[in-house]
C-alpha cells in the first residue's frame, strides 16, 4: 500500500523533525544566555553606585 520507499521516507521526515527539534532547542538555549547576559549586564550597569539624575531648573539671573 505505501510502496516499497516508505521505510527511507519515513526515515527521511524522521531526521527533518528531529533536526527541527535540535534547532528549537538551541534557538531557545541562545535565547535564554541572551537574556541572562542582558540581565547580569542590567545589573552591572546599575550598581557603580552612580546618582540618580535629576534635573534641576535654572536660575535666573
Amino acid at each position: 500500500m505505501l510502496g516499497a520507499e516508505w521505510p527511507q521516507i519515513h526515515a527521511t521526515v524522521l531526521s527533518v523533525m528531529l533536526g527541527v527539534i535540535v534547532w528549537w532547542i538551541i534557538e531557545v538555549g541562545l535565547v535564554y544566555l541572551t537574556a541572562r547576559w542582558e540581565t547580569e549586564h542590567d545589573h552591572l550597569v546599575r550598581d557603580r553606585g552612580l546618582p540618580r539624575a535629576v534635573l534641576r531648573k535654572p536660575r535666573v539671573r
